[in-house]
């Protein structure tokens, strides 16, 4: 039988983001009407974004599409057909399109003032006019955009971010030379004049804890004893760094060592921005005793790439081991700042993440649907069912589509906190929140899309797993924001370290918001839908919630036990506020949905997504609340876990190696490590 006299394969189609996700815009809107700029400029900002998401469709799209031709990964070149070292990055066609398309429309520039981009912030028919104009919703219009764009990005939104990011930092820190340098070139909107910026931190030392780095940076000119670094200096760095993105790119921030003395740790670091070509770098004083260490041959200032990685995923972007041997650096900010400085960068690239998460989730639900109501299978015999007619298929659809409105609250809010942090317009305790919710969303995110990712490639069958039908790498190049920023657990870390920096403040002022959100979401709710079973059965299920919460983490003997410090309860906590705080913002939707006079979903179903949410298996609630209690009550024992993980019998032979000592000493500093994120707290 030939393959035309079967029963064909219908293939879905993805039609542009915004026409086709109502939860979107829905969510959108809800957030912009929540401050005065946002309700004026929301008719036209929603416009924009409409033709925004018809251009990537158009234009965008077609350029992922060559990326996905055989052999255009990148390449690295080190040595020419003369035995002369290059180094040289070879990226493709595609990826270099997208690189440019994305700028050319203000990913990065849209979130920004007019300096450095002052002929295209003020052209309405390419630009909204950026923060100067949006103000605190600049922010969350680009996101949106981004939101928009990463599926069709090919991951190109991972060195934006870094540009984003590193924009960001010298809006802060650097010195007016330097902005006036740097700025327009980062938001440069032409091939001969954008940017990409990267941003190298992990050793091998230390991988994610900064305080181990290895790498050091000596001033270009010797200064006088006592004489003070000032920012712009010039210096020069040595190092090497393990995981190094946008290779291709043309500069980047990084940490080093000013200070000898390592026992200072993360005090003793500096952040430096680094030319990636020598064509760039600030001109040599000639009374210097400077030699590049690369090859004559090379285009790289002071740099050596060893490898690219071979990585699970985000295959077009060209992530580096690189050795640096001289790299002449600008000093960014104060001197021995480099931690707090580089944080800002931390604050954006891990709002990428929870974007790029929140649209993959969005995608593969669009995906499910269109082929669910195209693809006709048989059941007990009978063909031509089609599987939006299936009730059990249906229920695993529906697990995908109540996460991703949950994710999409919890993204835009952030967003939304973003951007009022930049344009200056939040309180302190809006401070304290964004600084809990982005390390929050940010492995909340990473961990629930590769779940939902998954379970989309098993919804589609065999179809699902082949490698053309976008869910296997969308899968694989998501997966990376389970680790790339910090893995979960690392990040379960930072929010109990803002817990112990804030003295408590930034977890007691969440959970009074919270129980206030609820209040206003059940009147309003009330005042509409009348008693109701399930709105009452939800917001009883957060208030216990959020009271058990107060019991445990609020308590003095948190995180200690009789032996030391035990940050098991991190992650609990870390889960038990992205839950919670998903499952608000969807009651305010739901509550939003009775009042508003612009464009909204049905409030009876935004509110049977809270509650499922809440009270049913796909916020896993109740999973993690056992958790917390079984270690707040002392019922996982640490020894017990270790002797499960590892194996008794296994223990007791490693005690008798000469291994033992040094595993010792690694738990010890591990220890060290943990019980120093509440040094400075009485928590």
């Amino acid at each position: 039988m030939r393959v035309d006299e079967v029963q064909p394969h219908t293939p879905f189609v993805v039609k542009d983001y915004w026409s086709s996700d109502a939860p979107f815009r829905f969510a959108l809107a809800r957030q912009f009407s929540q401050s005065k700029q946002g309700k004026e400029y929301w008719p036209e900002l929603s416009k924009r974004l409409e033709e925004f998401s018809l251009k990537v469709e158009r234009e965008a799209r077609p350029l992922a599409k060559l990326c996905d031709r055989p052999n255009q990964e990148p390449r690295l070149v080190q040595f020419n057909e003369w035995g002369q070292r290059i180094d040289s990055v070879e990226t493709s066609e595609g990826w270099r399109g997208l690189l440019q398309w994305q700028m050319a429309n203000g990913i990065v520039s849209e979130s920004y003032p007019a300096q450095g981009q002052e002929d295209s912030v003020n052209n309405h028919n390419i630009s909204a006019g950026g923060r100067d104009r949006l103000g605190e919703i600049a922010r969350m219009y680009n996101f949106a955009r981004t939101l928009i764009f990463t599926p069709d990005s090919q991951v190109a939104v991972c060195p934006t971010s870094m540009t984003d990011g590193a924009a960001r930092v010298l809006e802060l820190y650097g010195t007016s030379s330097q902005k006036q340098k740097y700025l327009p070139k980062l938001f440069g909107r032409t091939p001969d004049k954008f940017w990409l910026s990267g941003q190298w931190m992990t050793e091998v030392a230390g991988g994610s804890d900064v305080s181990m780095t290895e790498t050091v940076a000596e001033p270009l000119i010797s200064r006088s004893p006592g004489q003070k670094a000032q920012p712009g200096d010039l210096y020069i760095v040595n190092g090497f760094k393990w995981f190094s993105s946008a290779a291709d790119g043309n500069m980047t921030l990084a940490l080093a060592r000013t200070d000898s003395d390592r026992a200072k740790g993360s005090k003793g670091l500096s952040l430096f921005l680094i030319p990636l070509h020598k064509k760039d770098r600030a001109p040599i004083p000639t009374n210097t005793k400077y030699t590049d260490q690369t090859a004559p041959t090379s285009k790289y200032n002071g740099i050596k790439v060893h490898r690219l990685k071979n990585k699970l995923g985000t295959k077009h972007v060209p992530t580096a081991e690189l050795e640096i041997c001289g790299a002449v650096a600008e000093l960014i900010g104060e001197e021995g700042r480099g931690v707090a400085q580089i944080a800002q960068v931390l604050n954006i690239t891990r709002t990428y993440c929870i974007s790029a998460s929140t649209c993959s989730i969005g995608v593969a639900l669009q995906i499910l649907q269109d082929y669910a109501n195209r693809r006709k299978v048989g059941v007990h015999g009978q063909a031509e069912t089609l599987l939006k007619d299936l009730p059990l298929h249906n229920t695993l659809i529906a697990k995908v589509a109540i996460h991703y409105r949950a994710m999409l609250q919890l993204h835009l809010n952030i967003t939304r906190l973003l951007g009022k942090n930049e344009a200056k317009t939040t309180t302190e305790a809006e401070e304290r929140r964004l600084r809990l919710l982005t390390p929050v969303g940010k492995a909340f995110g990473a961990v629930r899309a590769s779940d939902c990712l998954a379970q989309s490639i098993e919804c589609l069958g065999g179809q699902g797993y082949m490698h053309e039908t976008i869910l296997t790498t969308a899968l694989r190049d998501d997966f990376v924001s389970r680790i790339w920023e910090g893995t979960p657990s690392v990040l379960s870390l930072d929010v109990v370290r803002v817990h112990a920096q804030t003295k408590g403040a930034a977890l007691i002022e969440w959970l009074q918001d919270s129980a206030q959100s609820l209040q206003r979401s059940n009147d309003q709710l009330q005042n509409t839908l009348g008693q109701d079973d399930v709105l009452t059965k939800t917001v009883s299920t957060l208030r216990d919630t959020l009271r058990e919460m107060k019991t445990v983490y609020l308590n003095e003997k948190a995180f200690k036990t009789a032996s030391g410090t035990d940050m098991r309860l991190a992650r609990p906590l870390l889960d038990s506020i992205a839950i919670v705080e998903c499952g608000c913002q969807l009651l305010n939707q739901a509550a939003w949905s009775t009042q508003t006079e612009m464009q909204h979903g049905n409030a009876k179903l935004e509110l049977q997504i809270a509650s499922r949410w809440v009270c049913g298996p796909e916020g896993g609630l109740a999973i993690v609340r056992n958790t917390m209690r079984d270690l707040a009550q002392g019922k996982m024992d640490v020894d017990t876990e270790r002797h499960i993980a590892y194996g008794l019998d296994h223990e007791v032979e490693s005690l008798q190696t000469s291994q033992s000592t040094q595993s010792s000493s690694n738990r010890s500093s591990n220890t060290s490590r943990e019980s120093s994120i509440l040094a400075k707290s009485k928590l």
